[in-house]
């Protein structure tokens, strides 16, 4: 796989677009199949992978906090948790398809005789995202406790009104609580992705 994972990537497409139609039966075969399992286990796709299923379980773990702190315990029954996360999944996997292609694209582009710069230009980008989705995580609850609700329309009028919000925030709050705790998940997050590119 090494030396060629573009050209990997656009032959595994080729097969998964063109088999549902039938119009090229003869490339559905073993050789398709360990290609595309050989492009997920690779160097170049390992990361975005793990990163994918650690943004799901994440969201999920948000989702569950962010249930348990809106003390509505008979949403915890399985009618109507399961519908929850189900639904909350399929939304959380959408974002991440649209946003994941670029790191994956980053992974695929540079060099694999460039161990030392693919780690730390790989890396600053993880923990980039890592402070990101933490941040978003922790603002969650902080929307909740004000709107008992997720980010919403209100919430552009925070970007657009930063100022004031921010002003407000930190009368409200203490912010060095909030600003450790979006820390400490962030390196969370990172270690768990490390391991992909040490």
């Amino acid at each position: 796989l090494r030396g060629r994972p573009i050209r990997t990537v656009l032959s595994c497409f080729r097969f998964a677009l063109s088999a549902p139609t039938g119009t090229v039966v003869r490339d559905i075969s073993l050789e398709n199949l360990d290609m595309l399992g050989s492009l997920l286990n690779s160097r170049h796709f390992a990361v975005p992978v793990r990163l994918l299923l650690t943004y799901l379980a994440f969201n999920a773990l948000v989702r569950f906090g962010l249930l348990i702190f809106n003390a509505d315990f008979a949403l915890l029954a399985p009618w109507r948790s399961i519908p929850i996360f189900a639904i909350g999944a399929l939304f959380d996997l959408a974002a991440g398809v649209w946003w994941l292609p670029l790191i994956a694209l980053l992974t695929v582009t540079l060099p694999a005789n460039w161990p030392r710069t693919y780690r730390v230009v790989v890396g600053i980008v993880l923990l980039i995202v890592c402070a990101a989705l933490a941040f978003v995580s922790v603002s969650e609850f902080f929307f909740w406790n004000e709107f008992a609700s997720r980010f919403n329309f209100i919430a552009v009028d925070y970007l657009i009104y930063t100022r004031e919000v921010i002003g407000n925030i930190r009368e409200s709050y203490d912010l060095r609580p909030a600003f450790a705790g979006i820390g400490v998940v962030a390196f969370g997050l990172f270690y768990t992705q490390w391991t992909t590119i040490k």
